[in-house]
């Protein structure tokens, strides 16, 4: 697909009119965006350029209606405003602003569709029309007396008349709608949520609800007040005031609206605070207690406790509770059908709308910027980037950015050499990563990596885990050849020394007046309640794949907001993700959250493409941009169960397809007999001997119209729906037989994964293991009497997403455990180890408990579980265990030599060699530099360690218990293969 569409665009004014009878003496003043190279200098009125935008727009509506126009005006909606310092800036106006000053100096309009909003005909003549525009650009309301004649054209300053009236504010319609709404609920019920995104314009709406509701004593609780002031500072004037302040307004008997922040609020004693205050706002009897942002700070316990105070009925009313939040997915589940949603495909969509639905008429949401979100899989750019995985997530910006604390104990070793406290411990694939997306290449497609994307994300937002990690980034931006050119507010924290602050937004907004090119670094200020205009990029380099969806949505949001740049509109903004999985979870979690996915299959695959309609994600991969279709992003979300996947040790229903064992014809029940006759049953603790499949399962035709069913209301299910939903659940039960007999096979792949020879970006198919296990080692891990020809029919019943993407991701996370510390990367495979299952009456796999068991009891060493042997208790540090005399004679013997006769998984030679590398050390492990430690044990695998194992794959697998050495793999000690033939490992 093409490369990014511009982030901004210019505004024009044109004037037009249709001639017939009923238009006559009518000229519409319209508004249009459009894209251009060239400067607002080479654009004049009625220039070529200007003109053809504005056909190009007319056309849109006017087209299907065959009508006839003249266009007889364009010009640039761009004014130079000046401020009390003297500096100007530029900005964009609207065609409200001139249909406003027409108003205002006594012209009339006229609608000609049927429609709520203001029209934009005007009975006036052109001159008078062009004047209009030029008084908006002098930043005047109305025309002068000799303005309003027809006549010659002036655009010298006139003398601005008096403050004309103001026209009412109107609501839109879905303002209107949620008002209406609200007070049929409140009829009922005494509580109300407002699911409405950024921009909805939920403070104006709930003014129109108090008003129109007579609402007399409001309170209105923000997260934090304006000035975020400190909540553990007591000023008892302060209070003293707003409660002589409340009182005389309760007496007055005047309607008022009362602002508090849940950060002080929480602070009273009353709520189990320090301070005695804001007493006489929880004696209060308010009508109506509205919760702003009411997501945040709401569910702790001090803040139901406040909660509780301001709800509880006084004078034998309760009020009516309010909550307003974009992102409220935290408190979903407490409403059902007392909820308002306005969400950002709802905007998109009545914005694309609008000209079919109001032909000609002003757009409000046409300011309204398109959301997209761009997806880049730091796995497949950075060749390191294997460091930074683990079991919950697909990358660990955490690790990546992490920084030296100068605690060894934190940091896994001593501060090396030149390094210091707060410095990259990763710094140089930080630099490589700041490299990447910005090195000058026109076939790239990361941000920064061409003049042009640099011009269209010249003022961005970038998310990084913390206020450490904030100030290290800053400082490699600052010294970077390309990055060096930006100048950096960092408001993570107190932010850099040299730029001292004391409120992030002012600081931001003074950056970007002040440089063409900015970042602004944030580890979660400015993610709420602000708007930044300028920005057009955020991108996300913290959080992971279980990231809370409303912390997400609240910061892409940010750049979502209208602005204007240069004379120009935003017209999209951009989310810049390096975390693919993290995104599409969010995606698909907000889908769910807010019932547009809490039905059937096919209604949430319809809720999900609407959103990508509206919000195209997209993936990067190298020079290809790829746009996720509705089919890939669910197979796609599909991978993100590979966490249970992988914790169950494959012993889980998610590597199955959702339809095994549901669908089933003869040829499939025959397979599983043949399945039940050589296998025994395995169900966690429970032995059958044999799984009797009792009859052929649902065609694919009635699974699927039984899944739509299910979601019907039962009134209205009839007799043949209700019996094949009865088919379906008796079907389940035949459903858990089979997956009873899968356990058998599933639980041994996620070792032969382990010991798999794959490179560590490929991942392996299900169907590879035919190929990559040779026969021996099948036999030796596979159960007995399944062969490769009865595994390969039995492909078909599992998810090859999920299967796959597990896999992936333990090769990967065993390969990060390379580059730790000796103990460390012991702990770290034993925890991979320790999801894997072993099979009833086999011995394929010992558990890391029973090999700590066993070896301290009988040789002592270095043992990683506590006195009780309990596997979910690892010890920080191992404890030694001396046995006495044979402790002694093999762990402080250098010539001592270890030998295992059949090693499978070798965690029995990982215990030894690690008691072994122990004993030697010179001192403690977190005070000696990675390079010794890894060396000492490079050198203790190689001297003393010796296996001898049946299979190949079996060696793979012992092979992968040693940490390597400067990158490069241990050397071998011996391996025995069929017929006794010796190879070097």
């Amino acid at each position: 697909m093409a490369a990014y569409k511009p982030t901004m665009s210019y505004r024009l004014i044109y004037i037009f009119t249709i001639h017939d009878a009923q238009h006559e003496g009518y000229w519409k003043i319209g508004k249009t965006n459009f894209d251009s190279v060239n400067s607002y200098k080479q654009l004049p009125p009625n220039c070529e350029e200007l003109n053809r935008a504005a056909h190009d727009r007319i056309g849109q509506y006017t087209r299907t209606a065959m009508v006839e126009y003249d266009l007889q005006y364009t010009e640039l909606a761009r004014r130079t405003v000046t401020f009390e310092d003297g500096t100007t800036d530029t900005e964009l106006f609207d065609d409200d602003d001139v249909h406003n000053v027409l108003y205002n100096s006594g012209f009339s309009a006229r609608k000609f569709s049927n429609s709520n909003q203001d029209s934009e005909w005007f009975e006036v003549p052109l001159s008078v029309a062009i004047r209009a525009i030029q008084a908006v650009k002098e930043g005047r309301t109305a025309l002068t007396a000799a303005e309003k004649s027809e006549g010659q054209i002036s655009f010298l300053p006139q003398t601005v008349p008096a403050a004309p009236k103001k026209r009412a504010i109107t609501l839109r319609d879905e303002q209107m709608d949620c008002v209406n709404q609200t007070l049929r609920v409140f009829r009922k019920e005494n509580s109300m949520l407002w699911n409405c995104k950024m921009r909805f314009g939920k403070t104006v709406t709930a003014y129109a609800l108090i008003k129109k509701a007579g609402y007399q004593k409001v309170i209105v609780v923000t997260h934090k007040d304006r000035f975020d002031t400190d909540s553990s500072v007591y000023d008892a004037a302060m209070d003293a005031r707003n409660d002589a302040n409340l009182t005389a307004y309760q007496n007055s008997g005047k309607a008022f609206v009362y602002f508090a922040s849940m950060q002080d609020l929480r602070g009273s004693q009353r709520a189990d605070g320090k301070f005695d205050k804001n007493n006489t706002a929880f004696d209060m009897d308010w009508d109506l207690v509205i919760y702003d942002e009411a997501h945040e700070g709401t569910q702790t316990q001090r803040g139901q406790k406040v909660q509780s105070l301001l709800e509880a009925e006084k004078n034998g009313k309760a009020p009516k509770v309010l909550q307003l939040s974009g992102t409220p997915y935290n408190l979903m589940q407490k409403y059902e059908n007392n909820v308002y949603t306005w969400d950002y495909v709802m905007e998109q969509k009545r914005k694309r709308e609008w000209d079919t639905l109001h032909p000609g008429d002003h757009n409000p949401y046409a300011d309204l910027p398109e959301l997209r979100i761009l997806t880049f899989d730091l796995g497949k750019s950075l060749p390191t980037s294997y460091r930074y995985e683990t079991l919950e997530m697909a990358f660990n910006f955490t690790e990546f950015f992490r920084v030296w604390t100068g605690d060894p104990a934190r940091d896994f070793r001593p501060l090396p050499a030149g390094a210091q406290v707060g410095d990259f411990v990763h710094e140089a694939d930080v630099r490589s990563f700041l490299d990447l997306i910005s090195s000058e290449n026109p076939e790239s497609n990361y941000p920064y990596s061409t003049p042009e994307y640099r011009e269209m994300f010249r003022h961005t937002l970038w998310m990084v885990p913390g206020v450490k990690e904030a100030s290290a980034l800053s400082r490699l931006l600052k010294d970077h050849p390309v990055f060096g050119a930006y100048k950096i507010a960092n408001v993570a924290g107190d932010g850099d020394a040299e730029m001292p602050y004391d409120n992030a937004l002012t600081l931001v907004k003074q950056v970007i007046k002040a440089n063409r090119y900015t970042i602004t670094i944030s580890c979660g200020k400015l993610t709420t309640g602000v708007t930044v205009p300028e920005w057009t990029a955020v991108m996300m380099l913290t959080g992971s794949a279980s990231t809370a969806a409303s912390g997400y949505m609240q910061t892409i949001f940010r750049v979502q907001s209208a602005g204007v740049l240069d004379g120009k509109q935003k017209e999209r903004c951009y989310v810049f993700d390096f975390a693919p999985d993290r995104a599409l979870n969010v995606i698909s979690e907000v889908n769910r959250i807010t019932k547009r996915g809490r039905t059937n299959e096919e209604q949430n695959r319809a809720a999900l493409g609407e959103f990508l309609n509206f919000c195209p994600v997209i993936a990067v991969d190298g020079t290809q941009m790829t746009a996720y279709s509705v089919s890939k992003m669910m197979r796609q979300i599909k991978r993100l169960t590979v966490d249970r996947a992988i914790k169950s040790g494959f012993d889980d229903e998610s590597v199955y397809k959702q339809d095994t064992g549901i669908v089933m014809d003869e040829d499939d029940v025959q397979l599983f007999h043949t399945l039940s006759d050589k296998l025994s049953e395995q169900k966690a603790a429970k032995k059958e001997t044999k799984v009797h499949i009792n009859h052929q399962g649902l065609t694919g035709e009635e699974y699927e119209k039984a899944d739509k069913i299910s979601n019907k209301p039962k009134r209205e299910r009839t007799k043949e729906d209700d019996d094949l939903l009865k088919k379906l659940q008796e079907q389940k039960k035949e459903r858990e037989k089979v997956i009873r007999l899968l356990r058998n096979v599933s639980i041994r792949l996620p070792l032969l994964i382990y010991g798999a020879k794959v490179d560590l970006t490929e991942s392996i198919k299900m169907a590879d293991f035919i190929t990559l296990v040779d026969e021996e080692s099948w036999q030796e891990f596979m159960p007995k009497t399944v062969d490769k020809p009865l595994f390969r029919k039995l492909l078909k019943y599992y998810d090859e997403d999920v299967v796959s993407g597990a896999g992936l991701r333990i090769r990967r996370m065993a390969k990060a455990a390379d580059e730790l510390p000796p103990t460390e990367r012991v702990k770290r495979i034993a925890e991979i180890f320790s999801h894997f299952r072993n099979p009833d009456k086999e011995t394929v796999l010992t558990p890391w408990r029973v090999v700590n068991l066993h070896l301290s009891s009988m040789v002592g060493g270095y043992c990683f579980l506590n006195e009780q042997f309990d596997p979910q208790e690892v010890l920080e540090e191992p404890r030694l265990v001396d046995q006495g005399q044979v402790t002694e004679d093999i762990f402080l013997n250098p010539e001592a030599r270890i030998l295992e006769m059949n090693s499978k998984s070798g965690l029995y030679p990982l215990y030894m060699a690690y008691s072994l590398y122990a004993m030697k050390l010179p001192g403690p492990e977190d005070k000696l530099p990675l390079e010794q430690t890894q060396a000492l044990w490079q050198e203790t695998v190689e001297q003393q360690i010796f296996v001898l194992c049946k299979t190949r794959m079996a060696e793979s697998i012992t092979r992968g218990k040693r940490p390597a050495a400067s990158g490069k793999e241990a050397a071998a000690n011996r391996y025995m293969g069929k017929g006794g033939t010796a190879h070097e490992i």
